[in-house]
């Protein structure tokens, strides 16, 4: 065997030794020192939590949920704490425990209405919240010293330690005595003087009654010879009178030439009874 064959020979053997070398290195011993190499936590707190478990992942470490805090200024579902605290070296694989924020810390109004104030005071602090104002007025259906109303309303979350207002009763207010009924005021027809229409035809009588509001009434009849046929002979009321608009007018007019009478039958002549005969004396 010539020596270049040699130097190739163990050339490529050292080359095949050297690259598995190199391959068991990356598998086994970097992995190890990657394992064991430290790095500063990152801060996480205020942090949407679904954020915070991809920032967590993505660098290896694990994390654990160690309950629920109310936190007025953290928004519920936010990282409020974490352990390890932020900047901490940590290497991978180690365990990040969290603390979520359920937001503020909320409280319902308790149901005190028709409750003595006193004893509605003590539900409304036992929730948590702080009995504030309180106005009387008076109720026909609420007996003194009881809660009428509240301010919020029952049953309506409200911010842990915030102020309720009340309104109590102060008693039943006095009965007053129903004023009577205003007696009905006279119904007042307006008068209007009665026009002239004696003289007047028909025709112009009745829209002389009516301009000034009256009504034509009954019409009787007369003959008269020296006045016009149609002509209103007499009315009443009389001219000048004072009487209701709206109110009838009788009229008498001239009607037609009076026939003339019937002549009378003759009396027939009744034959006189001739005189009884006067009997003799005896």
């Amino acid at each position: 065997m010539t020596r270049g064959k040699i130097f190739l020979i163990s050339f490529f053997t050292s080359l095949i030794v050297s690259a598995g070398v190199f391959i068991l290195m990356y598998l086994y011993v970097v992995p190890l020192i990657n394992a064991n190499q430290k790095f500063s936590l990152p801060n996480v707190a205020g942090a949407k939590l679904e954020n915070v478990k991809l920032t967590l992942e993505g660098r290896g470490l694990n994390y654990s949920l160690n309950g629920e805090e109310n936190d007025p200024l953290v928004p519920a579902g936010n990282v409020l704490k974490q352990d390890p605290p932020a900047g901490t070296l940590v290497k991978k694989n180690d365990v990040v425990r969290l603390v979520v924020s359920k937001g503020k810390k909320m409280a319902a109004v308790p149901n005190v209405l028709n409750m003595p104030v006193e004893q509605a005071c003590i539900e409304i602090t036992k929730m948590g919240l702080v009995p504030d104002r309180m106005e009387k007025e008076l109720s026909p259906t609420v007996p003194k010293g009881y809660v009428i109303s509240l301010t919020p309303e029952p049953g309506t979350s409200v911010d842990f330690g915030s102020k309720i207002n009340l309104l109590v009763s102060n008693g039943q207010p006095k009965a007053v005595k129903a004023k009577p009924a205003p007696k009905p005021k006279p119904i007042i027809v307006p008068k209007e003087m009665v026009p002239e229409v004696v003289g007047k035809y028909f025709d112009e009588a009745q829209k002389i009654l009516e301009s000034k509001g009256f009504k034509l009434g009954k019409i009787n009849k007369s003959y008269s010879d020296d006045q016009d046929f149609d002509i209103v002979l007499s009315q009443y009321p009389k001219p000048g009178m004072s009487a209701n608009k709206g109110s009838d007018v009788t009229i008498t007019i001239n009607s037609e030439v009076q026939a003339p009478a019937a002549p009378t039958a003759p009396a027939e002549s009744v034959p006189s009874e001739a005189p009884a005969e006067e009997e003799p004396a005896q």
